[in-house]
Order: structure tokens, then sequence, then C-alpha cells
């Protein structure tokens, strides 16, 4: 099962070296527990429907 996690940032905290355009971090990880990817979003309610919006598109059942 894919899954994504919410990190809430220090303010000001810095992510490989760059400020970020929000204070949320949603990380994107595969069935294997990998990291794949991530984004940034200024609210709680946008990190919480970006993480829902991955979680089902890629685990819907397809078979």
């Amino acid at each position: 099962m894919m899954k994504a996690t919410i990190e809430i940032l220090f303010d000001e905290e810095a992510v490989l070296g760059s400020p970020t355009i929000g204070k949320y971090m949603v990380r994107y990880f595969d069935e294997d527990d990998e990291e794949v990817g991530g984004s940034f979003h200024e609210t709680i309610l946008e990190a919480e429907a970006e993480v829902l919006d991955y979680q089902k598109t890629h685990n819907e059942d397809n078979s």
C-alpha cells in the first residue's frame, strides 16, 4: 500500500538548503516504504487533501 505523510516544518526551516513555499511538507512513499517524492503546502487542509488524493489515486483496485 502506498502512503503519504505530513511533516510540519519549523518557521523559516530550509529543505535541501532552500526555503519552502509552505509550512507543511507531504512525503510520498511506495509499497516498500521508499520515499518517492514530496510537495509543500501553505495550509494543513491543502496538505491533507494532497495526502488523501495521493493515497486514493495510487491504491485504487484496478482489477
